[in-house]
């Protein structure tokens, strides 16, 4: 896997001030409404952020399976479509 220039994770979701948090206390993410009340996609926004460097993770280790496996296993129709997805997934997180 490569290196990305981010916030290393994890990144927490503090549900209390519907904001993203990362070990060390520091705000990385906030919700761009401070009044008390929130919808449920700024909550649903912000748990998504928090999940972020994970799902990144979760994308690389996938490849380098995918990358290991038999080619002859990759029968599906949908695979190559599948495979841009998730490449494409990885350069937008990476910005590259």
């Amino acid at each position: 896997m490569t290196q990305s220039n981010h916030t290393p994770g994890p990144w927490l979701f503090d549900e209390d001030h519907i904001n993203v948090i990362i070990e060390s206390g520091q705000t990385i993410a906030v919700r761009p409404d401070y009044s008390s009340l929130y919808s449920h996609s700024e909550e649903a926004d912000m748990r998504l952020i928090s999940a972020a460097p994970d799902l990144l993770d979760a994308l690389e280790t996938a490849m380098e399976w995918i990358k290991g496996w038999d080619v002859g296993f990759l029968f599906d129709d949908e695979w190559p479509a599948d495979e841009a997805k998730i490449c494409a997934a990885i350069a937008k997180a990476k910005g590259i």
